[in-house]
């Protein structure tokens, strides 16, 4: 008689076999990814719908405070269809569809630009400081995964920044170095108080949201290292 994998769960512990273990564990993750992507779809369908109503509001007589509710309904449906999408990723395996010429310099100071970025966290008014040295910083990446990566690091440090009550600008630091290997790539995100040794065990969606930036990273042959009060993103590029 077949047992199914549900009764498994039920029998003794000492019955139950660490492949059993492994397998159940695997259809629940399955299952789990596939509920987080159907839930993901429907809070995008409501995030355009409350964007439509954003831009309604703007070419109508809406009070102040029914725009500022309607505007902290739309961040937060971005961040929960963000922190969602988020887990879909980490549920894949990384595929990357890398281009030659793809500009760091440019990543970076997109998300500097990215006034979204701060919202949600709470802090429109928190500060990011791009530093760019001198120098050329194309190399063959794919410019989605990466500028996702970076994106979920920056995310992070000013969420952590925000529990600490920091008002201190973020600067990210861009500039490189030669290697064995040839030229590199250095990020730094750095900030007085910064700890990142509490930045990188962090739990919930900001820990899963820098697995899967380490991950991507390391998947472009680059490292992320944690310093005193800086994480430190190293890419080898193509120059």
């Amino acid at each position: 008689m077949t047992v199914s994998r549900i009764e498994v769960m039920h029998e003794p512990l000492a019955t139950a076999t660490a492949t059993d273990d492994r397998e159940i564990l695997q259809d629940l993750g399955r299952a789990c990814a596939e509920i987080v992507h159907d839930v993901r779809n429907e809070l995008n369908a409501l995030n355009l719908y409350a964007t439509f109503l954003v831009k309604r509001s703007e070419k109508s007589k809406w009070l102040p405070d029914e725009r500022e509710t309607l505007a902290k309904l739309l961040a937060g449906l971005e961040r929960s269809a963000g922190d969602l999408t988020m887990l879909v990723h980490y549920s894949r395996p990384i595929e990357l569809a890398k281009r030659s010429g793809i500009d760091v310099q440019q990543i970076v100071m997109s998300i500097c630009s990215d006034r979204g970025l701060r919202l949600l966290t709470g802090n429109p008014g928190q500060k990011l400081v791009p530093e760019c040295a001198s120098g050329v910083f194309r190399g063959e990446f794919d410019p989605v995964l990466l500028t996702q990566a970076f994106r979920a690091i920056t995310l992070g440090v000013l969420k952590q920044l925000r529990q600490k009550g920091s008002s201190d600008p973020l600067k990210i630091r861009l500039s490189t170095e030669e290697s064995a290997s040839g030229t590199v790539a250095v990020v730094d995100w750095e900030c007085v108080g910064l700890k990142t040794a509490d930045l990188l065990a962090s739990a919930g969606t900001t820990g899963i949201c820098l697995s899967l930036a380490t991950r991507i990273v390391e998947a472009h042959r680059g490292t992320i290292e944690r310093h005193s009060e800086s994480l430190r993103a190293r890419l080898p590029l193509s120059c």
